[in-house]
């Protein structure tokens, strides 16, 4: 049985995260859809007190392209009535509340499966829930500095065109240069920043976009790569309940839900790969915990099982 002595390859880690999500499928789903299955449930009251149908609205033709929902035709804002203002207000409150901690659950469970150890959604949703105040502000921090990253772009680039000399075209190839070196710039320092998350759930550190920048060192394209295949992978899994929603159902309550439940599922692939990624990121820069790391995968007694066995596997050859 092979042990983790190495770092692993982009196609290792989806490998292995795959793996586990295959053999604990609804057992991992089930933490999101506890925290997650309410908002979609007052979701789709506010809907219906739209006006919304339930299972197909009549209105919609057959071809895709007028099936797709048009944002604000079923969360028409500026036409809600008290209840369902109170309502939305409720569902933007939950939100903060119910998002951080479900990706911080998912990554608890995904180690403890990684460990080898058994775990149950309600324990692993109480430890995220002792980590919320430092997981919101680190989300905070992250978005803030995104923020300035993306006004520190656009606003000397508004500037420029607004009181540039160039004529025509050559204004607006400077700054398509400008931006595109603005863009790889700005994805730099934000990949370096994005493990800020699975470092707040671990190590107790805070915001954490600090031991992010330690943690990422030398595998920037690497990450960006990773984050690339895996956004592709969620966006074909989501597009297709999404498409097939759609077209069958139109712009019902039952297709959101059902546009809903893929997002869980997509949720859940993004964030086991991300903290396992994360882990391959210690094992690469920190060299610490290497031990603990190793013991959690010795093999069982049961070396038969499905999961111990491919856990045990996560060190490529």
């Amino acid at each position: 049985m092979e042990r983790l002595e190495k770092p692993l390859s982009v196609s290792k880690i989806l490998d292995v995260s795959f793996k586990i999500i295959r053999y604990n499928f609804l057992k991992i789903l089930f933490i999101p859809l506890i925290l997650l299955g309410p908002l979609y449930v007052l979701q789709a009251l506010i809907m219906l007190m739209s006006g919304a149908p339930f299972i197909h609205d009549p209105s919609t033709s057959l071809w895709f392209w007028n099936q797709l929902p048009v944002p604000g035709d079923a969360l028409d804002f500026p036409n809600y009535s008290p209840p369902q203002l109170i309502a939305f207000v409720l569902l933007s409150l939950l939100s903060l509340v119910a998002l951080p901690v479900a990706y911080a659950a998912l990554m608890i469970a995904t180690a403890q499966i990684r460990r080898s150890e058994d775990f149950t959604a309600f324990v692993t949703i109480r430890q995220a829930f002792s980590r919320y105040l430092a997981l919101l502000g680190g989300s905070a921090v992250y978005f803030l500095i995104s923020l300035l990253l993306f006004l520190a772009l656009s606003l000397p680039l508004g500037i420029f065109l607004a009181v540039s000399t160039f004529v025509g075209t050559l204004a607006i190839v400077v700054c398509i240069v400008l931006g595109i070196v603005g863009l790889v710039a700005i994805t730099y320092f934000l990949t370096r920043w994005s493990f800020f998350f699975p470092a707040l759930v671990f190590e107790k550190v805070a915001p954490g976009i600090g031991k992010s920048w330690q943690l990422t060192h030398r595998s920037v394209w690497r990450i960006i790569g990773f984050y690339l295949i895996i956004s592709i992978i969620s966006l074909l899994i989501f597009g297709v309940f999404q498409t097939a929603a759609i077209l069958l159902l139109g712009n019902s309550i039952l297709a959101t839900l059902i546009v809903d439940c893929s997002s869980l599922i997509t949720t859940v692939i993004l964030v086991v790969a991300v903290t396992i990624f994360y882990f391959d990121l210690r094992v690469r820069n920190d060299a610490a915990d290497v031990k603990e790391l190793l013991a959690g995968f010795t093999p069982s007694a049961d070396s038969s099982a499905p999961v111990q066995q491919d856990v045990d596997a996560y060190d490529p050859s």
